[in-house]
């Protein structure tokens, strides 16, 4: 040891160097731990009095791709202006987006809550985080009532603020690459909250899907309906028409007479076909309709009770009390070792 220090002088000032701190620091120990257990008692408090317990609500879903196995069928019914070639309206991606968008958390928010007495999301959250404006009457629960393009300037501005501090809370998780299985997570405070809210905006946003995917297809089928009804009404005339043709006829033998007659067998024939078009058409957009499944396909759903999140109180003891602690270390060490 001394031939090394001969050979390196810096090993040796190293070494007085490292003797001198630690002997400093065994002269401040009870400071230290004094500093320690001040950080472990503040981080306790901190955690306690600060920190929430949380719960989780989960929902498991599968995205179902649309325009795979029915591609061909839709192809054909679009050539009659039925369903068309829209399976790519929503990527999986897309649909993960869509579950954060502003318009589908608002709805969900505005939606009625079943286990809370006939209140809406909203209400329950507005009574959590802020009660003290509720009870002064700085916020007012009716005025997120009725349409929500009659909302005041004030509730636009607070439900705004609500939606931007949700998205904070919810959370997306993929599965693997090719996996068409994904989580959604609600996080809050309110056990039952977490729960029927992440069942609702699910629900939101299947519904959202479905209305876009689908609403080009039922107006279709409407405007099939209607065309069907209007062709089977003049059928019905027509039909009516050549037999009384049909009865004036009887027994006359020349042909000019029984032009008339023709023109409304033709006329049946005509409406007879277009008849017979139409309710192809309607039964196979009816049919391809039907194939139209939820793209979120619920797997499984957390039950209650939830999965709860403590306040972390022995991790924010330990994360202060060290760090407390090392600062004190850090402070005496660096200090010492400038000053020889």
């Amino acid at each position: 040891m001394n031939n090394n220090f001969k050979e390196d002088p810096g090993i040796a000032e190293l070494w007085i160097k490292g003797i001198a701190i630690a002997k400093v620091l065994y002269r401040r120990k009870w400071l230290i731990l004094s500093v320690f257990i001040l950080g472990a008692v503040l981080g306790a408090s901190k955690a306690f009095f600060l920190n929430q317990i949380t719960y989780t609500g989960k929902v498991t879903f599968a995205i179902i791709e649309k325009g795979g196995q029915n591609s061909g069928l839709s192809s054909l019914v679009s050539q009659f202006g039925g369903i068309g070639g829209d399976a790519t309206l929503f990527s999986p991606e897309n649909m993960l987006v869509l579950l954060k968008s502003n318009k589908i958390i608002e709805e969900t928010l505005l939606s009625s809550a079943a286990n809370f007495q006939d209140s809406i999301f909203l209400d329950v959250y507005l009574m959590r985080y802020y009660k003290k404006d509720v009870e002064k009457g700085k916020i007012h629960l009716e005025s997120f009532r009725g349409q929500r393009s009659e909302f005041t300037r004030e509730s636009d501005s607070i439900l705004s603020t609500i939606v931007k501090d949700l998205k904070e809370t919810i959370q997306i998780e993929r599965g693997e690459k090719k996996s068409t299985i994904n989580e959604l997570k609600v996080v809050s405070n309110n056990e039952a909250w977490a729960h029927d809210f992440s069942l609702e905006l699910l629900e939101k946003a299947s519904n959202m899907y479905l209305d876009i995917k689908t609403g080009k297809s039922k107006r279709n089928l409407d405007g099939l309906q209607q065309r069907l009804d209007s062709v089977s009404s003049e059928l019905n005339r027509a039909m009516y028409g050549a037999a009384s043709e049909a009865d004036q006829s009887i027994g006359i033998f020349q042909a000019q007479p029984r032009v008339s007659r023709v023109k409304k067998e033709m006329q049946v024939q005509l409406l007879s076909n277009l008849y017979a078009e139409l309710v192809k058409n309607m039964e196979l957009t009816k049919y391809t309709l039907n194939q139209e499944e939820p793209v979120f396909q619920i797997i499984d759903a957390s039950r209650m009770p939830l999965e709860k999140k403590g306040r972390g109180i022995a991790k924010n003891t330990v994360i202060f009390a060290f760090l407390f602690s090392s600062l004190v270390i850090s402070y005496y060490a660096i200090k010492t070792y400038l000053n020889i």
